[in-house]
């Protein structure tokens, strides 16, 4: 479903999706999809009805010259 939606909404033929991997991490299924010759990592909720297509580990701190930093 995320491919699909990645693919028909976000890249509008533009470029492909195709998916590499699928884990469940912190309730969550991890998702990792190639676009071209870079791999993304993105999340989507167990249902399938959201999509987070970036995510910020609260632990870590941002990297300098990151906004908000």
């Amino acid at each position: 479903k995320v491919i699909d939606f990645v693919n028909k909404q976000l890249l509008q033929g533009k470029a492909t999706a195709s998916l590499v991997d699928i884990t469940r991490e912190n309730g969550l299924y991890k998702i990792k999809f190639n676009i071209g010759q870079q791999e993304i990592e993105s999340y989507a909720s167990t249902d399938g009805k959201f999509f987070f297509p970036d995510s910020f580990n609260l632990e870590k701190s941002l990297p300098t010259g990151t906004p908000g930093n």
